[in-house]
């Protein structure tokens, strides 16, 4: 079931209508719940309540996790959003790590395993992990590669809170409160899953690559890959230069004013093949020397696309995706499993009217899919997802093992989880 409520008292409103979706006789075994930023001074009490208002309802254990969201994403519903859940022969634990947690890229299988579940969990199999994470986390990006390493066959998916300007962001473990960390629900057992992560992106320019790079982060020179004239400068030059050549047409060159982003190329180049991207927002120019910074790391030698918003490329694309989840819910289906919840995390920039797209993108996918379920959609600067893309940012480069290295960490992304159970004739 999912509940809102407003204000620092909403928590019980919340609980109130999540309770009501539940199916009859059932008790809740999680309570996903994301909070407004604004009522950050509340964080502690209204996490308390929580727990108070389940034991109301003789429900002691029920773990919790979550976060924090910007104040305007969340105030057309509320400024509380929950989900509860529970799903038969289905065991769900939870865990916290931070700067504190003794975890290096050294660790073999079985120390990620311990350090991060317990002893006690440590021999699941292949789990599915729901992450929340911080901005001010530094290590995220060597946790989620090390559970990619350690869980290589495991789904991950989740949000991070962002950075709010003058706001708490936090994350949610059970009743603590963590500014510098990431938490998570780990779920084993007769649960399955469909992740969908669609970047509604649509390349645009000539394939570039890095010629060099400052600070990780910043490209400063580029070289046309698969032109007879393979021009070379500092990347937005060559922007500049196509926008008056009409290699970018006139229509791209307004959807470019609107959003401009940037794709990390994944496969290697092929010319004449479609590349793979992770597309990245542009976070900074240069006005001197025209070079651009985005907001993840980008190495020289790597192939990389300018990339735009486009409404109808980017519903081609869920489409496509759907298409294939559609194949994979009728096989889960002879298996007697059944969709329980759909979980969306979709970006801040994904269209001006938000709401109005986020609306559009839940509808085709119950459409598609013929599924009725409880929804929860959050409103976030960054998302948790894999891409088929095994050993691109990737500490434990192993051929052939899962999809090892494969989860990412996005800005500009929709990511939908459909979660299955055994069905009650199952």
């Amino acid at each position: 079931g999912v509940g809102t409520g407003r204000g620092s008292n909403g928590v019980q409103s919340a609980v109130q209508q999540a309770s009501i979706g539940l199916p009859d006789g059932l008790t809740p075994q999680v309570a996903v719940i994301v909070i407004s930023a604004k009522l950050g001074d509340s964080f502690e009490r209204m996490l308390r309540d929580l727990k108070k208002y389940f034991a109301l309802q003789r429900w002691n254990d029920v773990q919790v996790i979550g976060g924090s969201a910007s104040d305007i994403f969340l105030e057309e519903e509320g400024d509380v959003k929950l989900m509860l859940l529970g799903i038969s022969e289905t065991r769900f634990t939870t865990f916290a790590v931070d700067s504190s947690t003794s975890l290096n890229l050294d660790m073999r299988q079985e120390g990620i395993r311990e350090t991060i579940l317990g002893t006690e969990h440590s021999h699941f199999e292949d789990p599915i992990f729901m992450l929340f994470r911080t901005s001010e986390f530094a290590n995220a990006e060597n946790v989620i590669s090390m559970l990619d390493f350690a869980f290589p066959n495991s789904a991950k998916f989740g949000v991070h809170s962002g950075k709010i300007p003058l706001r708490r962001q936090a994350v949610f473990h059970n009743e603590e409160v963590m500014e510098d960390g990431m938490c998570g629900i780990v779920m084993e057992g007769k649960i399955a899953i469909d992740l969908i992560v669609s970047q509604g992106a649509r390349s645009v320019g000539t394939v570039l690559l890095v010629e060099e790079v400052e600070d990780d982060t910043t490209i400063t020179k580029v070289k046309e890959m698969g032109t007879s004239a393979e021009s070379q400068g500092a990347p937005m030059t060559l922007f500049d230069m196509w926008q008056f050549t009409d290699i970018i047409s006139g229509r791209d060159q307004g959807l470019a004013e609107k959003c401009t982003m940037l794709g990390l190329g994944i496969d290697k180049f092929e010319e004449g093949e479609e590349a793979e991207y992770l597309v990245r927002r542009i976070i900074g120019f240069d006005s001197a020397n025209k070079s651009l910074a985005i907001d993840g790391q980008v190495r020289q030698g790597q192939i990389i696309q300018f990339q735009v918003r486009d409404g109808q490329s980017a519903l081609a694309e869920m489409e496509s995706l759907l298409k294939k989840v559609a194949v994979c819910k009728i096989e889960k289906s002879v298996e007697g499993k059944i969709p329980m919840a759909l979980l969306l995390f979709s970006d801040t920039e994904r269209d001006v009217d938000t709401r109005k797209a986020l609306a559009m993108e839940i509808a085709l996918v119950k459409e598609t899919l013929k599924i009725s379920v409880p929804v929860f959609e959050v409103i976030t600067e960054g998302q948790i997802g894999p891409l088929p893309a095994p050993g691109f940012v990737n500490y434990y480069p192993i051929k052939g093992v899962g999809v090892c290295g494969s989860t990412f960490e996005h800005s500009t992304t929709s990511v939908f989880a459909i979660l299955y159970g055994s069905s009650p004739n199952g």
